[in-house]
């Protein structure tokens, strides 16, 4: 879904840059994470059945049910199958881009002795590019049986295992009572008892064993053509083989030392937004990696021709492209209070799937999608004054005293003399969404909004719509609050959604 739009975004940002053919990064940042501090905490799966466990529960599809078969292609385990199309565009880019053509040698070389079973078992399956080799990482969401967003996760793949493995990493919670069904360690106990073969460790990061530090890395480029040729290739990448190459090529191997690093989480979104960002050329390539014990500064284990080099204004533009496009982290929802097309899942790569079949709060998620039920989305705000020192509150209501103008659809006037006329909705004291994220550390606000106020700014492109926030009706009438002096005017922000959701 999201892939369309940035490809032509690619396209925009490579026109108006004349960028060398040699990928160039530099290392902005990397800075290990107290553990003692961390609001997160890892839970590992291993096992026979590890991958079909998890797959039952998250909304992200990590497994194919079939395989694929048509009239010029072979199934996936074919002997001396190869991707025709794909090699081909390989070797048209690898003319020019040295990256392409390690890709290309480096499959030829080892494609004979890679195992498909293999590369299942210690990869993710990617849905957008139909192939298992996803190295880098998912976001994706565990639901309620009402499809409320339990919590966000985040699922790793450790790079060096012979048995399925997939860690995930989940917000530690500190839960009111009326909130203990959102108890993310109780719902993945329950459901473990029914997976025998799977061994569960509640808290691998320090498990004797198997535990490992957490680095927070982040890597500064120039989109250059080498860039955009191989995004342009990883969207039509459909072999397991290749598309295992190709992650572990771009985002392990060109950054860190495979043998010294457990595994890693490429922030996708972070990048999207950031090649939307047109103030600048910079693009973002944010990671956070699970490293061995016994490392204890980036050089063990980042490539020595990154020097750290903390440059203050891309530290500050990162700030600035979560805070405009209201990029949350996974602590930042109340678990049990929003579905996931209020956080916009379906908007992330492969965080949310409408074919997988049956998990945890899939049918109604998947009716309201397929039966275009969505009526509110999660949209980035600022705020524009606090006055009375009062301070808005996840949970308060959004307002506008403006009017919508609707067109009236032609179906309903064709015996109306006035058909082709506007209406203007009559103004209601009714709250149109809810503050559904505050964080007040990096100031990233998102409230839901109902879609039509949505079309309304975005489609109709009237931007003279002025909307605030303000306290439950429930909560004015029991504190006795004056709810015109409550009232927080707050600015509607662009999100990086936007042009995907116009072309729909």
């Amino acid at each position: 879904m999201y892939h369309s739009y940035m490809l032509k975004n690619i396209i925009k940002r490579y026109a108006s840059i004349n960028g060398m053919n040699k990928h160039m990064k530099s290392l902005v940042y990397a800075k290990k994470l107290d553990n003692f501090n961390a609001n997160t905490q890892f839970i590992s799966f291993s096992g026979p059945g590890t991958i079909d466990f998890v797959n039952g529960m998250v909304t992200t599809k990590l497994n194919e049910k079939f395989v694929k078969k048509n009239l010029t292609s072979l199934a996936v385990d074919d002997e001396d199958y190869e991707p025709p199309q794909t090699i081909k565009d390989l070797q048209n880019i690898a003319m020019s881009n040295h990256v392409a053509k390690e890709l290309i040698d480096e499959y030829k070389f080892n494609a004979n002795n890679m195992d498909e079973m293999d590369i299942r078992r210690r990869s993710l399956y990617d849905e957008q590019v139909e192939a298992y080799g996803n190295l880098k990482g998912q976001l994706t969401a565990l639901l309620s049986s009402q499809s409320k967003v339990t919590t966000l996760m985040r699922l790793y793949t450790p790079l060096n295992t012979q048995q399925e493995n997939i860690i995930v990493e989940v917000p530690k919670q500190q839960l009111n009572e009326d909130e203990k069904d959102h108890d993310v360690l109780a719902i993945l106990e329950k459901h473990k008892k029914f997976k025998r073969n799977v061994k569960m460790i509640q808290d691998v990061q320090n498990d004797d064993d198997l535990g490992f530090d957490v680095w927070d890395v982040c890597f500064e480029g120039k989109l250059e053509r080498s860039d955009m040729e191989l995004e342009t290739l990883s969207y039509i990448l459909e072999d397991n083989k290749m598309n295992y190459v190709f992650n572990k090529k771009v985002h392990i191997d060109a950054h860190f030392k495979a043998d010294d690093i457990i595994a890693v989480y490429f922030d996708d979104v972070l990048y999207n937004g950031s090649l939307l960002n047109d103030e600048s050329h910079k693009v973002y390539y944010k990671y956070k990696v699970l490293v061995k014990k016994e490392k204890s500064h980036y050089k063990d284990f980042i490539h020595s021709f990154y020097n750290e080099v903390l440059n203050e204004d891309s530290v500050k533009e990162m700030k600035q492209i979560e805070q405009s496009f209201g990029l949350f982290d996974l602590c930042d929802i109340r678990p049990g209070s929003m579905l996931p097309f209020d956080l916009n899942l379906d908007y992330v790569p492969n965080s949310l799937s409408f074919d997988k079949g049956c998990y945890i709060g899939q049918e109604l998620t998947t009716r309201m999608y397929s039966t275009d039920k969505i009526t509110k989305r999660g949209v980035p705000i600022e705020i524009i004054n606090s006055g009375n020192g009062i301070d808005p509150q996840v949970g308060w209501e959004v307002y506008t005293d403006d009017e919508i103008r609707v067109i009236e659809d032609s179906s309903e006037n064709f015996n109306n003399v006035f058909g082709n006329s506007n209406r203007f909705i009559k103004k209601r004291k009714k709250p149109l969404g809810k503050l559904i994220i505050k964080n007040d550390e990096t100031k990233v606000r998102l409230i839901t909004l109902k879609t039509k106020y949505i079309d309304e700014i975005f489609v109709s492109e009237n931007k003279t719509m002025k909307f605030y926030l303000a306290p439950s009706k429930e909560e004015i009438k029991v504190k006795g609050l004056d709810f015109e002096k409550c009232k927080i005017d707050i600015n509607i922000k662009t999100p990086y959604w936007i042009n995907e959701y116009l072309e729909e």
